[in-house]
C-alpha cells in the first residue's frame, strides 16, 4: 500500500490486530498511526504488555508478526515492517495517552464506535511528527 497515505482499510486492520491481541490475552494500553518528520513513512505504534521490564524485543515482534500472519488470509493488509511495538511506560505511550485522554471521542449516542482522533503537529512526546491518528 502506498505509504504517503494512510487509508481507511489500515486504519481498520490496526483496529483487528488491537482486538486479537486483546483477545490473545495481551493489553494495548495506548495505539496510533504515526507519520514521523523523518522519512514521512507511517507506522502503527503498538504500547503493549508484551513489551515489559523483563521482556525482550524479539518476542514480541515475534508474537505480532505471528498474529499478522495468521490474518493476513483474511484480506490483512498493514506490513509487519510496518509496526513498531513498544512498553505501556515508553515516553512514546505516555504521550499517546495523553492525547488520547485530553480529547475524548464525541460521538452521538446512536453511533456504534469511537473514531481514530487525528493530530497534527510537530511533536508527539519525544518524537517529532508531521501528524497522527490516535485510537480511542
Amino acid at each position: 500500500m502506498d505509504q504517503s497515505t494512510l487509508v481507511s482499510v489500515q486504519l481498520d486492520d490496526g483496529k483487528r490486530l488491537m482486538d486479537r491481541l486483546v483477545a490473545e490475552g495481551k493489553t494495548v494500553s495506548a495505539a496510533a498511526w504515526v507519520k514521523e518528520r523523518d522519512g514521512g513513512y507511517w507506522y502503527l505504534y503498538l504500547a503493549t504488555s508484551l513489551m515489559g521490564k523483563d521482556r525482550g524485543v524479539r518476542p514480541a515482534y515475534r508474537f505480532v508478526n505471528a498474529i499478522v500472519r495468521s490474518l493476513q488470509p483474511e484480506g490483512f493488509w498493514i506490513d509487519p515492517t510496518s509496526i513498531k511495538v513498544i512498553a505501556p511506560d515508553d515516553p512514546l505511550a505516555s504521550a499517546i495517552a495523553e492525547v488520547r485522554n485530553r480529547y475524548p471521542a464525541q460521538k452521538p449516542f446512536w453511533y456504534p464506535a469511537q473514531k481514530p482522533f487525528w493530530l497534527r503537529g510537530d511533536r508527539l512526546g519525544p518524537l517529532e511528527i508531521e501528524e497522527a491518528i490516535i485510537y480511542p
